[in-house]
């Protein structure tokens, strides 16, 4: 039998119950387009919500309990882009309920897509309270010069040195044109690459577009191609550069690659003179 239900008041207490570790993010000017490869300077602020003062950190190698911010690049389901972190130590200490502010050197994925960026606090052991504590803010990752192949009619199999004519369908997902002449002229160009990974083939002269390619279109190209001279599995890539020597790919584009196998003719002869007269007489055998 409860006291409480024999008339008998019960006492009552306020009792606070905290986090001993926990954290709020707020990071206002991370740029919603990054360019691929490129560094910026994300300013990150933080606010103590646990219980627990976070102990900071000014320079050098961070202590065991030192607080740090790592940021790091995850794809829209929540895996690892395979890139280290950036590390930044919290110059101060941090009581409950106070906030600090660090400059975070990002270096944009080198490829184009949407990501998240990650902000995740941890001490210098590599855990916080036995996790990390972490906001994402999604970002798009696009250079001025995009591309995404469409279709082709690469052929599967060639023969060593052949010429053959290829057609393809290429959109541009930049945000800029892509011109068919004068100083920024783009131009389709393919690389022959050999079962070691090596180049064997990078064509450097290039196919003309037909026409200017707006943001958006898609465009009909075409190109001669020359098979390497050696038999052997291939893969071809297509890209496309820019004049100057900037190839897409080198932008955060992903260049398209099929595989081609440069053989032999299924019939093929080699002659060799033997015994052949050089002199004969009218009708003798």
């Amino acid at each position: 039998v409860w006291f409480h239900e024999q008339g008998t008041s019960p006492l009552d207490v306020p009792v606070a119950v905290a986090l001993a570790y926990a954290v709020s993010f707020d990071a206002p000017a991370v740029p919603q387009v990054m360019v691929p490869g490129q560094i910026y300077a994300v300013e990150v602020h933080l606010t103590n919500r646990g219980s627990l003062t976070w102990q900071g950190q000014p320079s050098g190698p961070p202590a065991p309990d030192t607080v740090i911010v790592a940021t790091r690049w995850r794809e829209l389901d929540g895996s690892v882009v395979d890139a280290p972190p950036a590390m930044n130590m919290i110059p101060q200490s941090v009581p409950p309920g106070q906030s600090a502010s660090i400059l975070a050197q990002v270096q944009a994925p080198s490829v184009n897509g949407r990501y998240l960026m990650s902000f995740e606090l941890r001490d210098g052991a590599g855990h916080f309270g036995g996790k990390a504590l972490s906001a994402t803010v999604p970002v798009t990752v696009a250079s001025p010069y995009g591309v995404r192949f469409v279709e082709n009619n690469t052929p599967g199999r060639i023969f060593p040195g052949e010429m053959a004519t290829v057609n393809l369908q290429a959109r541009n997902t930049g945000s800029l044109a892509w011109r068919a002449g004068g100083n920024s002229a783009v131009r389709l160009i393919y690389t022959w690459i050999g079962s070691d990974g090596r180049t064997v083939v990078r064509e450097t002269a290039g196919s003309d577009l037909p026409y200017d390619v707006e943001p958006g279109q898609t465009a009909a190209l075409s190109a001669r191609l020359q098979s390497p001279s050696e038999a052997g599995d291939y893969t071809l890539a297509w890209d496309l550069t820019q004049d100057g020597g900037h190839r897409f790919s080198e932008m955060g584009n992903v260049p398209l690659k099929v595989p081609v196998r440069v053989g032999a003719p299924t019939y093929a002869v080699h002659w060799e003179q033997a015994k052949h007269p050089v002199d004969m007489v009218v009708g003798a055998t």
